[in-house]
């Protein structure tokens, strides 16, 4: 989960990010419970991460733009993208 940049994408359950590789090891080394956050897109909504990236359904896109979650929603997916452009959000 944390080796190859996936700390990056990896949050603890209280939705708070890694620093490093090494800040996701020793946390989950001590038992720590891995968990999404609410995340905003950048494209005008947030997302609540529930499962890995590039995993169909893995979230829940929200009309709010302010890292609340709140709002009327709908499942969704994100994917992480090799390059900028090279993958859509869909729904």
């Amino acid at each position: 989960m944390c080796q190859k940049d996936g700390w990056k994408s990896q949050h603890r359950s209280n939705g708070s990010a890694f620093k490093n590789q090494g800040d996701c090891v020793s946390y989950a080394a001590t038992g720590g419970t891995f968990g999404f956050g609410c995340k905003t897109t950048g494209v005008g909504h947030d997302f609540l991460q529930t499962g890995p990236l590039n995993t169909s359904p893995n979230g829940d896109f929200y009309n709010s733009n302010d890292g609340t979650c709140s709002g009327s929603g709908s499942e969704g997916t994100l994917v992480q993208a090799a390059t900028v452009g090279a993958a859509e959000n869909y729904v």
